[in-house]
């Protein structure tokens, strides 16, 4: 079972993911007269590419420290600050 700050991640996440490719296809809209290494300006498998790395790469962020927050003992860390 996932914890609050991981579900508190995963939330955020994805948020920002969907403002960001809505941004993104706003964006393509924009620069649609550009050809950048032969893709086209709604290319979905970059677009789609890029959400997931993203993502992962932001929850791997959160996963890490949460995960060590949540083994420490709070007496330890309250003696410690």
């Amino acid at each position: 079972m996932a914890s609050a700050p991981g579900r508190n991640a995963f939330a955020i996440t994805l948020v920002r993911s969907a403002i960001g490719t809505v941004l993104a296809l706003l964006g393509a809209s924009a620069a649609g007269s550009i050809w950048l290494f032969g893709l086209k300006a709604y290319d979905p498998l970059t677009l789609m590419t890029a959400i997931v790395a993203l993502a992962v790469s932001a929850l791997l962020a959160a996963y890490f420290p949460a995960r060590r927050a949540a083994n420490l003992e709070p007496m330890t860390a309250l003696r410690e600050d």
